[in-house]
């Protein structure tokens, strides 16, 4: 008997090119290799391809993709497109059109589950490196800030122009336009860490010139959207150049105009009284350098004090008028210089 059942065996294999014993033994689980390479980033709308090679001796039954988005689990069946990749290259496609409010929302692949004719399964898991992040599709330009006064750079001869310009996407270009003596000029606002805004330095100027500027800027979105501060009836930003005045310290609002005829003082004598205009500064300088005293105006014959000073060297006062009924509000930067310690004198 076993002798006939071996000859069979021997019949069928010759005949047929079959092995009953080969076929028993397929219990191997599907090999899978993921192809696609991640992580990936789309825009909402826009299709992302995961695309994973699965090899078994026996044919596929089903190839299953499992990703988490948003905290909640989904799992789909992948598929072959043969017209276009192998036999063996299984394809899922993931497509969200809409995100909503949120600027971006993750998917991620946490594993690929094949299982073969004779229901042997094999899975590969993945995780936290195999992410699609879909962004909001950015259509919107940068949002540009300018700086709320300009800056004399130390020599006084040139100026920093600064904004602040910020995107969703990230910026990648901004350009500062500026004229001067009817002649325009462009150069690229460069990022300073240290005050986190785009800065440019212009300039020499000649006392009094008068400057117009304004700002482009790209975003670093896939539609490269632009923005601008040159408005739609061509108003843009101007100064008057003066080394003669540096505007610092805080300040809330931007609409400052710049006064040329205030200019550096020696401060030579412990008491000195300075008239400017209407404004009278009464200040005292005593032996260790400390400056103090008051400033006050004269409106209508009548005097009011703004403020009182009390500065070391190299700090600064803010003084604001808002005493004088003209409709303007007029602040002042009177900053101490310095102090010369061995001639007993402030620059102010």
């Amino acid at each position: 008997m076993k002798g006939t059942l071996a000859l069979l065996s021997t019949i069928l294999i010759a005949i047929f090119g079959l092995s009953v014993l080969s076929m028993a033994q397929d219990a191997d689980p599907p090999t899978i290799n993921m192809i696609t390479q991640f992580p990936i980033t789309v825009l909402e709308g826009t299709e992302a391809l995961v695309m994973a090679d699965v090899i078994d001796v026996s044919n596929i039954n089903s190839v299953t993709l499992t990703y988490e988005v948003e905290g909640f689990i989904f799992s789909d069946l992948m598929y072959t497109d043969e017209g276009n990749f192998p036999p063996y290259r299984y394809i899922w496609n993931y497509t969200n059109y809409d995100i909503g409010a949120a600027s971006q929302i993750q998917v991620t692949i946490l594993n690929i589950t094949a299982v073969d004719e004779y229901s042997n399964p094999g899975t590969m898991n993945y995780g936290n490196n195999f992410t699609i992040t879909v962004l909001k599709e950015d259509v919107e330009g940068p949002d540009i800030e300018f700086e709320a006064t300009q800056l004399y750079t130390e020599s006084e001869d040139h100026m920093f122009i600064r904004a602040m310009v910020e995107d969703p996407s990230d910026v990648s270009q901004v350009t500062l336009h500026y004229e001067v003596d009817e002649v325009w000029k462009q150069t690229s606002m460069i990022y300073n860490d240290g005050v986190g805004l785009y800065e440019s330095i212009v300039g020499p100027f000649e006392t009094d010139t008068h400057v117009r500027y304004y700002v482009n800027a790209t975003d670093a979105s896939p539609n490269l959207n632009k923005a601008s501060t040159l408005d739609d009836n061509g108003d843009m930003m101007s100064f008057v150049a003066s080394h003669k005045l540096r505007f610092e310290g805080s300040v809330e609002s931007s609409d400052y105009l710049q006064v040329p005829q205030l200019h550096r003082y020696h401060m030579t004598t412990p008491s000195d009284v300075i008239v400017y205009q209407n404004y009278i500064f009464n200040l005292h300088l005593d032996g260790s350098g400390l400056l103090t005293g008051n400033v006050s105006v004269s409106d209508n014959n009548t005097l009011t004090h703004l403020v009182a000073i009390n500065l070391g060297e190299k700090s600064n006062l803010i003084i604001t008028d808002e005493v004088t009924k003209d409709g303007i509000v007029y602040d002042f930067n009177l900053k101490y210089l310095s102090y010369n310690s061995n001639d007993k004198y402030a620059e102010l």
